[in-house]
């Protein structure tokens, strides 16, 4: 019995040396959403290891107990952390209800401080002399066993998650998958060993065994670079492109690759990943040094003989840049959809005042120079905010999203509708006269009041204040601003009469 605990004192600053070696490497990413549960698992893991072994160097029993008790303070927050991770890993959102995995923890280390009363974690313990140290033999109580069956349940349960998930990963992150699988698997089967005693094994060797996940997890970080994207949305992403794409970090190194550069690449046979951008592009650096590589380029290179031309464009990560090999149709719809996604309110999905303002310049540029009409709509919702005082701003936005909705909907395809900022919305009208653009406000302003809406107490209707404004044609030209600034004196005109109702600018 003596040469187990001999062997865990041996064995001890090796493991405790990968877990900080862990913790180090995956230091700069504590911040992002799997990395700060990933550094609070090897941190926790670090903190069970230090805890067991002060356990055992101590000669005072009262000291042995008390840090037997902190060991358990991180061991019982392990499986959570670990199931949060793996979570995020596969890029599932987490909701507020994940925190409910922390319950049984949090009344396992409750029940365990209060041990001496109550008798429910452990119902004894036998103090073992060892050559200077104290070993400890405790007697499981029944709330050892729940908590037990629960850790085990939640640590099995994140091994099968990153087995269903597994065939659904390309190669480079089924292999880093294999690694998390087997450093989180492997502890788990020692730890059930120990509980159960199957073997004669006085010591719990369960501390040493959190070295093996800070191994793998190490491996996973430098080698296959663990955090840099997340496997379901490279899958769901990437492999659905008909363009190559190509990931690189802040060093020029190849992160990733789909299968479609591949084949473009004439890369089948052979596996980029962690080689430099050379090996793909021998050109980059000309590139680089010319300004050509961060803007859209057409690279020519031979494979197999052949001469080859592709269009290079490249845009920034967290990490590094992101390179997209396509003709110039795939070209041109992709920029469309980037800038469509750039352009839009993330509430309301409307069109941002950034981008309404480009699109208004070039429509009042035209509407000027073919001597076109055009009116400018200014929406606000009355009382917003005493709709976010009295329902909560979470119903405040369902309000203002229905508005953006139900405008969306009643307007033609060339209009231009947008969030102005706060509760006001935007609304350029080509080809509309001051008479025509009144109509439609009215007509927004009425059906809009029908709209049933319910909060926090009760049924409520919305009234919308609504100010017009036209560049009418013939008359001196004015600015954009000026045509926008006319439509906002008309709303606040519209609220000083009483507010829902519509105001236009003469």
């Amino acid at each position: 019995m003596i040469w187990q605990y001999q062997l865990f004192m041996i064995l001890m600053p090796f493991a405790g040396a990968a877990i900080l070696v862990c913790i180090l490497t995956s230091w700069k990413w504590r911040f992002t959403p799997k990395g700060k549960y990933f550094v609070a698992s090897q941190f926790c893991a670090f903190g069970f290891l230090i805890f067991n072994t002060l356990e055992l160097v101590t000669t005072s029993p009262s000291l042995t107990i008390f840090f037997m008790k902190l060991s358990f303070v991180f061991l019982t927050l392990i499986p959570p952390i670990w199931l949060l991770f793996s979570l995020q890993y596969i890029g599932m959102p987490l909701h507020k209800i994940s925190w409910s995995f922390f319950v049984i923890p949090i009344i396992t280390i409750a029940l365990t401080w209060a041990n001496e009363s109550l008798h429910w974690f452990w119902t004894g313990y036998e103090f073992i002399p060892i050559r200077g140290m104290l070993a400890i033999k405790t007697e499981y109580g029944f709330w050892f066993t729940i908590n037990a069956l629960y850790s085990h349940t939640i640590l099995i349960s994140v091994s099968v998650i990153l087995l269903l998930y597994f065939s659904n990963f390309p190669k480079v992150f089924r292999n880093q998958t294999k690694l998390l699988f087997y450093g989180i698997t492997l502890p788990v089967l020692w730890n059930f060993i120990s509980i159960l005693r199957i073997f004669p094994i006085h010591k719990d060797f369960s501390p040493i065994a959190l070295a093996v996940p800070a191994i793998t997890f190490t491996y996973s970080l430098i080698h296959y670079r663990l955090f840099d994207l997340a496997p379901v949305s490279r899958s769901s992403v990437l492999e659905h492109l008909q363009d190559g794409v190509v990931i690189i970090d802040s060093l020029y190194q190849i992160l990733d690759i789909n299968q479609t550069a591949r084949q473009l690449l004439h890369l089948e046979e052979t596996d980029p990943i962690g080689t430099e951008l050379e090996c793909l592009f021998p050109d980059w650096r000309t590139l680089k040094e010319n300004g050509e590589f961060s803007k859209e380029h057409k690279y020519k290179m031979s494979l197999d003989g052949k001469p080859h031309q592709y269009t290079l464009t490249s845009s920034p990560h967290q990490e590094g840049m992101i390179l997209v090999f396509r003709d110039v149709t795939e070209t041109e719809k992709l920029i469309r959809d980037i800038q469509s996604l750039a352009a839009l309110d993330s509430l309301t999905d409307l069109y941002n005042r950034r981008h309404f303002f480009e699109l208004a310049e070039r429509t009042f540029e035209q509407a000027v120079r073919y001597r076109r009409q055009l009116s400018v709509l200014l929406i606000d919702i009355d009382h917003f905010k005493l709709i976010n005082d009295k329902h909560g701003h979470q119903k405040g936005d369902e309000v203002l999203c229905a508005i953006s909705g139900f405008c969306k909907e009643r307007l033609r395809k060339a209009d231009v509708l947008a969030r102005y900022g706060g509760d006001e919305l935007i609304l350029l009208l080509p080809e509309t006269n001051l008479p025509q653009a009144y109509v439609l406000a009215e007509r927004l302003r009425q059906e809009s009041h029908k709209l049933p809406f319910t909060g926090k107490k009760g049924a409520f209707q919305i009234t919308l204040s609504i100010g017009v404004s036209c560049l009418c044609i013939p008359e001196p030209a004015i600015s954009l601003e000026a045509l926008i600034d006319h439509a906002d004196q008309a709303l606040y005109q519209a609220k000083r009469d009483g507010r829902n109702q519509v105001a236009k600018w003469e």
